[in-house]
């Protein structure tokens, strides 16, 4: 018997075979067009982008603040580090805000900024914000100004990425410290303790553990100054993640202004854990030897105080306000005139003044506390880094509870153009990522949102 073929469906494969061949080549002369025309509105493109002008538009919205300090002897003078608008000073106490790094420092993100107590004129700032977030920048090491900001030139330390705290010697301004995170993605050798004796031209590494572990926090008291407190901190940070604290997350003391150094993390008093997180440092100098540690490791959490220099510690709190987010907070400032007087800037900010025991929450302020520089001449004067900068000018030292001013300053620059009238970016120049729209319609409107969490309200333009 003759086989029989089934010609119907082989007729329907053959012709669904032809007609796949007949779109593929359609696709594919549609493709040459698509590439043909993309590059002819590229071009277009390009001559629409250089006849551009960017403008400000408004709103008047702040971007996280980094670093804040005030001059020693211009009461209104102020400078803040942004994380990705780079620093901006205010001549007037806050009232108005000048851009001071275009053009000089090649990095917006600002992790540390200090002021010379002898020569004013002197500031250096490390950049590389030290709040690891999943969309943090990285710097390119240490810039010095010696005109109050004017210019500034870059004095190393390039590949330290993140660099946390920066400190001047309060007699010698060529003495200056830089406590160095490193790379948050991977190993280097740039990270821990620097000191530069020279003003900056020569850097000593001073204190270094491993390729791993940078240094977070770097206190000096500023009457005895060969008395410093350091903090270090293993994290790594992923595209998915952070993986914050680590056996190299400890706490060392100098005696001698950095040449050598000691390991204190297990002195009496302080938690027998193997793993920590990001510790935070302070001490004042209204009592010398006074210092606190906020830590939060595997054996618990809690703030703890010495007043013998770190040979012996006392558990005071573990109230948890103060430790949220450990990766991304763990800030504390001590009063450099009240000994009993020490604040936690955190999600709130929060103030002691039974030497740590005990903390109110400063009322009346926005979220997210990364600084807080308090005036060793006058700690009624202080500024305060959050996501706006907030300068408070207290009587009787009553922040936060009467008769407190504060004023703020906010300093971003929303950019747009006109021209193009679909959906748009632009950068903040302060860090708030924000999505605009252009009406289509009406091409002087535009609509505006910043990128955070649900339910915030935009800001509203004033």
């Amino acid at each position: 018997m003759n086989a029989i073929v089934p010609t119907s469906g082989f007729l329907s494969y053959y012709k669904g075979l032809l007609l796949g061949v007949k779109i593929l080549i359609c696709m594919g002369v549609g493709v040459v067009a698509s590439l043909s025309g993309l590059a002819g509105a590229t071009t277009l493109e390009s001559d629409v982008d250089q006849a551009l002008q960017w403008r400000f538009v408004g709103p008047m919205r702040g971007g996280r603040v980094n670093a804040v300090v005030g001059h020693p002897t211009n009461k209104t003078v102020f400078y803040a580090g942004y994380t990705g608008g780079g620093v901006w000073k205010t001549p007037d106490g806050g009232n108005n805000w000048i851009n001071i790094s275009d053009g000089h420092i090649k990095k917006g993100s600002i992790g540390a900024i200090d002021i010379s107590q002898t020569d004013p004129n002197i500031l250096y700032v490390g950049t590389g914000e030290h709040a690891l977030r999943g969309d943090v920048s990285h710097g390119d090491g240490v810039y010095k100004s010696t005109d109050g900001g004017d210019t500034w030139t870059n004095v190393g330390l390039e590949d330290t990425r993140q660099i946390a705290r920066v400190i001047i010697h309060p007699t010698n301004p060529d003495i200056v410290y830089v406590a160095a995170i490193g790379s948050f993605t991977g190993p280097n050798k740039q990270r821990g303790i620097f000191r530069s004796d020279d003003g900056g031209k020569t850097w000593k590494h001073i204190l270094f553990q491993n390729e791993d572990v940078g240094a977070i926090d770097l206190e000096m008291d500023r009457k005895r100054p060969n008395i410093l407190f350091a903090a270090t901190w293993e994290v790594r940070r992923f595209p998915w993640g952070i993986r914050s604290g680590g056996e190299g997350s400890r706490i060392y003391r100098s005696k001698d202004g950095g040449d050598t150094w000691e390991d204190i993390t297990e002195a009496p008093g302080l938690p027998k854990a193997k793993i920590r997180e990001r510790i935070g440092l302070t001490l004042t100098e209204a009592k010398p030897g006074r210092a606190w540690a906020l830590i939060s490791s595997d054996a618990g959490r809690g703030l703890y105080r010495t007043d013998d220099d770190g040979d012996t510690w006392q558990y005071l709190t573990d109230d948890v306000r103060l430790f949220a987010r450990a990766y991304y907070y763990m800030h504390i400032v001590a009063d450099p005139a009240d000994p009993e007087r020490v604040y936690v800037p955190n999600n709130s900010l929060f103030v002691s003044d039974d030497a740590g025991e005990t903390f109110d929450t400063v009322p009346g302020q926005f979220n997210d506390h990364h600084d807080l520089w308090i005036d060793p001449a006058d700690n009624n004067r202080l500024i305060e880094a959050m996501t706006t900068v907030r300068r408070f000018l207290s009587t009787a030292r009553n922040i936060g509870r009467t008769r407190t001013v504060s004023r703020q300053r906010r300093c971003t620059r929303w950019l747009r153009t006109i021209a193009f009238l679909s959906l748009s970016m632009a950068p903040s120049r302060t860090g708030v990522r924000s999505r605009f729209q252009a009406d289509p319609k009406a091409p002087e409107s535009v609509a505006a949102t910043n990128m955070r969490r649900q339910g915030q309200k935009p800001a509203t333009p004033r």
